[in-house]
């Protein structure tokens, strides 16, 4: 009769007793393993905040580019260059989420949320053309859902630019932050508004709610766990 101890060693492992799937930080995890990196991307985004209406304002206001036609071919930089404070934040969480993220899909993302932004600025002329001309449009509320619905695409682009390692993205917590940064924003706005606000309030608000609305985009549920005996699906 054979030994019943080396039939058993010849057995696989319990699943009990096979290392968990390392999942990356996200969420209030992410802040709490990098809160220096998420601080420094807060100042940032709140840098790229305060310089873009200055080079803005500087180039509407200058007499060369105004005189110039081809001022107009410089619309598409606008454009990139509107797109950086919501792209920069997400590219950073994503780095510091161990997502996909190579200079190549950065790039692709600056591109393609431009040109989300691009049909925004274009849509919200219409709706403004409209309300001069006497239309009954709510102005504000289309500008508010024009504001959502750009982060909710911007913030799909960044997943499927930016896939996880491990686990699988999250649509109610991107629906989730769109919703909150974008009713975030707009009462800074109406607030700001009221007190003529010079831009401080506005940069340091966009600025937290641009990295908590990446870290709400990027949130990475859990890898699905199998049943006993049942294989992960490929």
């Amino acid at each position: 009769m054979s030994d019943p101890s080396a039939v058993s060693s010849d057995l696989p492992r319990p699943y009990a007793e096979e290392p968990p799937v390392v999942v990356p930080p996200t969420g209030l995890r992410l802040v709490r393993a990098h809160p220096w990196s998420v601080a420094a991307t807060v100042l940032l985004t709140g840098l790229i905040l305060a310089l873009y209406p200055m080079v803005l304002n500087a180039l509407l206001n200058s007499s060369t580019f105004n005189q110039n036609p081809a001022f107009f071919l410089l619309l598409p930089a606008f454009a990139l260059v509107a797109v950086l404070p919501t792209v920069v934040p997400l590219t950073v969480v994503a780095v510091l989420a161990k997502r996909r993220v190579t200079v190549g899909r950065a790039l692709g993302l600056v591109a393609a949320s431009a040109i989300v932004v691009a049909a925004q600025d274009s849509l919200s002329s219409v709706v403004r053309l409209d309300a001069d001309a006497g239309g009954e449009l709510p102005i504000r509320v289309l500008s508010i859902a024009l504001n959502l619905m750009t982060l909710l695409l911007v913030g799909l682009l960044g997943l499927v630019i930016y896939p996880p390692l491990v686990g699988r993205n999250n649509l109610p917590a991107l629906v989730l932050g769109s919703v909150v940064m974008t009713l975030i924003v707009a009462a800074e706005i109406w607030i700001g508004g009221t007190e003529n606000d010079p831009g401080i309030l506005s940069w340091t608000v966009g600025a937290f709610a641009g990295v908590g609305w990446a870290v709400a985009v990027l949130f990475t549920s859990p890898p699905a766990v199998p049943e006993m005996g049942r294989p992960l699906p490929e």
